[in-house]
């Protein structure tokens, strides 16, 4: 089976676990490629206005995708951690998917709640990888292994690289004794080089050390993030203020 991924909102975050899931399960994984001016022109035209930017682009990646495989991978993600919901837009996902007035291959859209707890995780793993075997034992090594590379990507960020350095395999040294500069934003805007002009590439041109909320560890950010007056419950909103805190009282980036 051809499985399409978009390479757009949260790719940049899961992919290595996604990636090595279904490929361990004998599927072949498409990836939409890197956004560009006819990606985003095909989202927009798709989109209702009202959706963000980084739906509309979205729209597009799967635009891309629709001939070119046989399923496509949208999951529904609810929330990753019991204290916190994930953005409106991930909750909603598959069916405004669904809702494209251009003809899609069938989705994969399982429902990833960890508010629901492990057990009912590990029913949603199994249950996506009954669509290859029937063995739980395959299903379960996949997931695992799937999560041991997911590991593998966040020792490389945590030393210095970038989700982007990272997926486009050229992997640059981590530059040092340039002008510390903190990228803060979500990953869907900063890695996607057409969005963001490629602002990472154009920094390390100009000598800056760039710095990314990926290279932090996840308690840190929590730390951080629990200084607010009350507790802040979209996830990945909470990773971006608890890397701007840091930063700031750390002083451990220039600007």
């Amino acid at each position: 089976m051809r499985i399409g991924y978009p390479q757009a909102l949260l790719y940049y975050k899961y992919f290595p676990l996604w990636e090595t899931f279904f490929t361990q399960l004998g599927a072949e994984v498409v990836v939409s490629g890197h956004t560009n001016k006819r990606i985003l022109s095909r989202g927009a035209i798709e989109a209702e206005n009202e959706l963000c930017l980084p739906v509309k682009v979205f729209y597009g990646h799967l635009l891309e995708l629709a001939d070119k495989v046989e399923t496509i991978f949208v999951p529904r993600i609810i929330s990753v951690e019991k204290t916190a919901f994930t953005c409106p837009k991930f909750l909603g996902l598959p069916d405004m998917a669904k809702a494209i007035d251009v003809e899609l291959p069938p989705l994969l859209e399982p429902s990833i709640d960890m508010k629901e707890g492990t057990r009912q995780h590990i029913d949603m793993i199994m249950d996506l990888g009954k669509r290859f075997t029937s063995s739980r034992i395959k299903i379960a090594r996949a997931y695992m292994a799937g999560v041991r590379e997911l590991h593998r990507y966040h020792d490389r960020t945590a030393a210095g690289y970038t989700p982007l350095d990272l997926i486009d395999g050229k992997e640059p040294p981590p530059a040092s004794g340039g002008l510390k500069i903190g990228v803060a934003g979500h990953p869907y805007n900063i890695y996607d080089k057409h969005i963001s002009m490629n602002l990472i590439k154009r920094l390390r041109e100009f000598g800056a050390e760039v710095f990314t909320s990926e290279m932090l560890p996840h308690k840190v950010l929590e730390r951080e993030a629990a200084t607010l007056p009350k507790h802040l419950f979209w996830t990945y909103e909470r990773e971006v203020v608890g890397t701007v805190f840091h930063w700031s009282r750390s002083e451990a980036v220039d600007g």
